[in-house]
């Protein structure tokens, strides 16, 4: 969201990492902002992680900005629809943790590898 609001080209650099892979949230939307809104120079992660509640929130930010930029609905649905696909076809997984405090754990550095050979 800081970069799609940043008023930077679309095409400027930018490199987002981290010790593990981004949550599924994060990664819907960083994939929402390169796919979507065309910031081509963002690069990330492709490999999603685990899913934390309300971590999928922020995507609706970035579809309103979407909105607002007169992106088609159509672009939006396409997109939504070839993340489904993928999971639906189990090249996009993960799992949905309630937190520390529900029947979630602290996931420490036991995240997956960058890539998923490993």
């Amino acid at each position: 969201l800081a970069l799609v609001t940043s008023g930077l080209p679309k095409d400027t650099q930018a490199v987002i990492r981290g010790k593990k892979r981004p949550c599924f949230g994060c990664w819907l939307c960083l994939s929402f902002a390169k796919e979507v809104l065309g910031y081509s120079g963002l690069n990330f992660n492709e490999n999603p992680g685990k899913a934390w509640k309300n971590s999928i929130d922020s995507l609706s930010n970035l579809v309103n900005l979407a909105v607002q930029r007169k992106i088609s609905e159509k672009v939006i649905d396409r997109w939504a629809s070839e993340k489904m696909g993928l999971h639906k076809k189990d090249q996009l997984y993960t799992y949905i943790s309630s937190g520390f405090l529900g029947v979630g754990q602290d996931q420490g550095y036991d995240t997956e590898s960058d890539d998923e050979s490993h």
